[in-house]
């Protein structure tokens, strides 16, 4: 009797399979942790433009009240502007000027307050500022929403 010692070809096979089937797994958890990497610092860099945008809004509308709707954000870098919209439909794209793509699209609007809400209720002594940042050119479907009451003290 001739005992060899050694691995058939099955075994050999299963084991292959096995370690594939491993470093297949380890390679979809680092490419996950990369997008999500990516998707979390799109969502901090639209969390602070929003939040710039609306201090530097607020400063200036409650400080020059009776020119609330001639205000405009002006990007520190001197790479967009943003006006105020009367109404949440137009969109101004923000652009990446070292990839010269567009990295997100906001609205940035003055709304009447009111139930229901009116525009001579927007001419008086309060109004509602909103920012709507939606991340990327076309197709996501993701928004992100700031928004303030506003008023003038001064009013009487």
């Amino acid at each position: 009797m001739n005992k060899e010692r050694g691995f058939t070809l099955i075994e050999v096979a299963l084991s292959i399979l096995v370690v594939a089937i491993g470093l297949l797994s380890l390679f979809s958890l680092v490419t996950e942790s990369l997008s999500s990497g990516t998707s979390s610092k799109q969502e901090s860099e639209i969390a602070l433009m929003g939040n710039a945008i609306m201090n530097d809004a607020v400063v200036f509308i409650s400080t020059d009240w009776a020119n609330r709707s001639n205000y405009k954000y002006y990007d520190p870098n001197g790479n967009f502007t943003i006006d105020i919209q009367s109404n949440t439909n137009d969109m101004t794209n923000i652009i990446d000027p070292v990839k010269n793509t567009v990295t997100a699209r906001i609205n940035l609007a003055l709304l009447p307050v009111g139930d229901p809400p009116t525009p001579e209720i927007l001419m008086a002594d309060a109004c509602i500022l909103q920012a709507i940042v939606f991340p990327g050119e076309f197709g996501d479907t993701r928004r992100y929403v700031f928004s303030t009451f506003l008023t003038d003290y001064g009013a009487k």
